[in-house]
């Protein structure tokens, strides 16, 4: 019976060390990666503030704002999966 609870504390000792980790590394990513984007939303929203309104209803219709989105959320994407590819390489 000793065996048992020996060989249940090795493995699910083992397990939870390895979930813990890497929930414990995934949201320091994550907020790592929410606060840059919200700065970098932040500089962006401050610079359109400075832009003379003819030129914004221009690039507004051009759809520039869409295109912003887009490169963004990409960018987003790739830090993500760079950090959770980084994450499986540390975890296991």
């Amino acid at each position: 019976m000793d065996n048992w609870f020996q060989w249940l504390d090795n493995s699910v000792g083992a397990l939870a060390k390895k979930v813990l980790s890497a929930l414990g590394i995934g949201w320091v990513s994550f907020e790592g990666i929410t606060e840059l984007a919200s700065q970098v939303k932040a500089s962006i929203i401050s610079a359109w503030g400075q832009i003379p309104a003819d030129v914004m209803n221009v690039i507004a219709l051009s759809g520039f704002g869409t295109a912003v989105s887009i490169i963004l959320a990409a960018l987003m994407y790739k830090a993500a999966m760079s950090a959770f590819s980084w994450l499986g390489k540390l975890v296991t």
